[in-house]
Formats: structure tokens, C-alpha cells, sequence
């Protein structure tokens, strides 16, 4: 039997730019390793040296959790619209839309 990975199902469900926020995010703490340190370190490329921690939200960061604030948010609008039947899915689906795309640039730009 083979073996089917998150991801795939993610890709399958079309719910993969959720998976490489959401899941990445949530995962650190789960799988880390010593390499999941070097973007807390504050490094002089200069002198080769570090010079101390960085810690508190990246830009990138912000941004996937805005992203992802917004996808749960249309989502939550199309369903509230649904359960007074109005159909709002068009409008539902263009903040959907907006906010996977605006994911798949951070994704695109290395940040997740």
C-alpha cells in the first residue's frame, strides 16, 4: 500500500496554499532542528560574525498571518451568507482568490 503524504492530500483537497502556511507555521516547534535556529541569529556578513538573536514576527510572517486571517474570514463569510440564503460565493471566492494569491507570493519570494 502507498504511503500518501499531507501534502498531496493538501494538493488533491486544492488546499495546498493553506498547507504551506499554515501547516509550516504551525510544524516549527514539532520539527525542528539546529538549522531552524540560523533565522533567529543576527549574523554580519562583513565580519562573519554573529551578533545576536532576532526574535518577535518577520515581515513575512505578518503577511502569511494576514493572509491566512483573510482565508478564514471569506470562508466564514460565504458559510454565514449560506446559512441566511444569500449567495455571496462569487464575492466569497474573489477574497479567497485574492488572499491565495498574495500567499503564493510570499511563498514564491522564499518566505515560507
Amino acid at each position: 500500500m502507498r504511503k500518501v503524504s499531507i501534502e498531496e492530500v493538501a494538493r488533491k483537497a486544492d488546499l495546498h496554499d493553506i498547507y504551506v502556511t499554515v501547516y509550516e507555521v504551525l510544524s516549527r516547534a514539532v520539527h525542528s532542528s539546529a538549522s531552524d535556529l540560523e533565522s533567529h541569529l543576527d549574523y554580519n556578513t562583513e565580519k562573519e560574525t554573529i551578533q545576536g538573536f532576532r526574535y518577535g514576527p518577520s515581515s513575512e510572517e505578518t503577511a502569511r498571518v494576514v493572509c491566512l486571517a483573510g482565508l478564514a474570514m471569506a470562508e466564514a463569510l460565504e458559510q454565514m451568507f449560506s446559512n441566511f440564503g444569500e449567495d455571496r460565493r462569487e464575492l466569497c471566492s474573489k477574497l479567497k482568490s485574492s488572499f491565495q494569491g498574495l500567499l503564493r507570493e510570499q511563498t514564491d519570494h522564499g518566505a515560507v
